[in-house]
């Protein structure tokens, strides 16, 4: 009954330190990004990472966080959710498309972004990947 036990509590104990760190990891990934639209990158974010498990599309998610918040936002605002969704996703087909269409009238700006990326604040803190997704979209804009 013991050995029950404590399997049962190392499942748990394991579960919920998953669960912790996950999101302090989270909170961490948006951390440099307007505080508004946080809430937005987080629902976007979680949603990515449960695709890869389910394979169920995040785009819907992107559009939803899209339309219901981050479009009553400031350029500023909305130009920091797309490069969070930019450098984080890899953004291909249904994706491509989605992220276009949400980027709409802002693609001006948010190629100026891209375009000096390397003066904004954020561009110290990426990793290669994201750099790399930066770079095929700057060189498209």
């Amino acid at each position: 009954m013991k050995s029950v036990f404590k399997v049962s509590f190392t499942i748990i104990v394991l579960i919920f330190t998953s669960v912790i760190g996950g999101y302090l990891y989270l909170n961490m990934l948006v951390a440099p990004y307007a505080l508004s639209i946080q809430p937005s990158i987080k629902a976007v974010y979680i949603s990515m990472y449960c695709s890869k498990l389910t394979g169920k599309y995040w785009e819907n998610t992107l559009l939803d966080e899209y339309q219901s918040i981050v479009r009553q936002t400031s350029l500023a605002d909305r130009l920091d959710f797309y490069l969070a969704i930019l450098v984080k996703s890899d953004l291909d087909t249904s994706k491509a498309n989605t992220f276009v269409d949400i980027v709409g009238s802002d693609s001006s700006s948010f190629g100026e972004l891209l375009r000096a990326i390397e003066s904004h604040p954020l561009y110290d803190s990426l990793d290669i990947q994201g750099i790399n997704r930066i770079n095929i979209w700057k060189n498209n804009f």
